[in-house]
């Protein structure tokens, strides 16, 4: 009898908590409704661009018969599968007749010596890299850095003062 009493008062209890639950405006079963929360972004292309100078292996020599020659990088990083291409400028003094086609570049020592010079696409001299899509280096972008060699090379036979030369190119990445 005691255990049927004890069984009794639990089902009372229970009931009692059910029937406060009903009255707070619970039910003893939750209810749900679910809809499909839409999550969107827009990405842009883009891309950063640096460099590292081209520096030539040797020291000129006006007497020498073999061209100087060097490399540098221009380091780009574009959104994935972003259509880009690298041009390189016509330098801070370039000769008379340059242009974006076809740069004269040319280094200066301060003075009016110039020291002519040019860039390329590639290590057998043959593609010069200048300032138009059609003479710049094209790319995919990666998502990740991509480093693209400069290939520079000075001719033979320049009469110029002794000194240390430079110049300025400006590297811009189109995308």
């Amino acid at each position: 009898m005691k255990n049927v009493r004890s069984y009794t008062k639990i089902l009372f209890l229970a009931a009692l908590g059910m029937g406060f639950s009903l009255l707070n405006g619970q039910s003893a079963q939750a209810l749900q409704s679910s809809f499909n929360l839409d999550v969107t972004a827009n990405v842009v292309n883009s891309c950063t661009i640096a460099t590292s100078a081209v520096a030539f292996l040797t020291n000129y020599d006006v007497a020498s018969a073999t061209p100087n020659t060097g490399s540098g990088t221009v380091t780009i990083n574009c959104t994935n599968g972003a259509p880009v291409y690298v041009t390189l400028g016509e330098g801070a003094q370039p000769a008379t007749g340059s242009s974006a086609t076809v740069p004269l570049r040319q280094m200066s020592a301060g003075g009016t010596d110039r020291l002519g010079y040019f860039l390329y696409q590639d290590s057998g001299f043959s593609s010069v890299w200048a300032n138009t899509q059609a003479t710049g280096v094209t790319r995919v972008g990666t998502g990740a850095n991509d480093a693209l060699t400069v290939y520079g090379r000075i001719p033979t036979g320049q009469p110029v003062a002794s000194g240390a030369y430079a110049d300025g190119v400006l590297a811009t990445v189109n995308y």
